[in-house]
């Protein structure tokens, strides 16, 4: 399964709680992505720390959600939890959203609590634009979005493909992959001189192995996800996704979750760790 690259909302204005089946990940995390992107303040169970408590953490962010988007599945419909989420979010009189992902036999119950809100058959809807237009209508949620700027580089016109996982382990370059999937930009580790290639529209880059497509070793400073190179028509993105120890683009710390063009040459330091960015023509 594809880990999401939006970071959970964490903060003090209105915010969307996410109820899914982490089973639906591929399915749902497209959706929050491309909502974030477009300035929607979502929290979702991606967040909880380490040590939290699960029913404590989920029922505060619920208790402080301003609405509720809840990704109904077949696993969905047989998860406890995702049960429960629905139950209490409708007891605490949140407004409601229930997305449909695919053909679901709903018991009576949760036929009857899902059918009181807003429900959009997504698997029925001839395209992706339909399902945003109808997404976009209710004015709770649209209360949701920040008023701080941007929380995640924009995604429009992205597809889960273009979101995928781009790793590459240093000095890879295959001679033998489809055109569009050959590299555009590269990374060069200044103290290593170790190259990552950059090849998907989003590119998540940090120290983690397992949530970053570009994987930096070696250094403790660097954040599991530490920033996100983005590629559009409009040329090259760097976002800092709120690390500990910054992101600095030409000897200037960037603000966090906040995007800026990036060029050719250009020097960044992930904490203290120097690349060159050169694209690939």
């Amino acid at each position: 399964m594809r880990r999401c690259c939006a970071k959970p909302y964490e903060g003090s204005e209105k915010y969307i709680f996410a109820s899914y089946c982490h089973a639906d990940g591929d399915a749902v995390f497209p959706i929050i992505e491309r909502l974030s992107g477009e300035g929607y303040l979502i929290w979702y169970d991606e967040g909880i720390d380490p040590g939290d408590e699960w029913p404590e953490t989920i029922a505060s962010h619920l208790n402080g959600c301003e609405a509720f988007i809840a990704f109904i599945s077949k696993k969905s419909v047989d998860s406890h939890n995702c049960r429960r989420e629905i139950t209490y979010a409708i007891l605490k009189k949140k407004p409601f959203v229930s997305v449909m992902l695919e053909d679901v036999q709903l018991t009576p119950g949760m036929e009857m609590q899902l059918t009181a809100n807003q429900c959009i058959y997504k698997y029925l809807l001839q395209s992706e634009d339909k399902f945003y237009e109808k997404l976009h209508k209710p004015d709770f949620f649209n209360a949701c979005r920040g008023t701080t700027g941007q929380p995640f580089p924009r995604l429009e016109n992205k597809t889960a493909q273009d979101l995928g996982t781009n790793r590459e382990k240093c000095g890879d370059t295959p001679s033998d992959e489809p055109e569009e999937q050959k590299a555009f930009a590269k990374l060069v580790r200044e103290n290593l001189g170790e190259e990552y290639l950059l090849k998907a529209a989003l590119t998540s880059v940090g120290r983690s192995e397992e949530k970053s497509d570009i994987y930096i070793k070696g250094n403790s400073a660097i954040g599991r996800v530490h920033c996100f190179i983005e590629a559009d028509e409009n040329g090259f993105w760097l976002t800092d996704n709120d690390s500990t120890n910054g992101t600095f683009l030409n000897n200037v710390r960037l603000e966090p979750m906040k995007r800026v063009r990036l060029k050719d040459n250009d020097r960044l330091v992930l904490a203290n760790d120097c690349f060159v960015f050169r694209s690939i023509n």
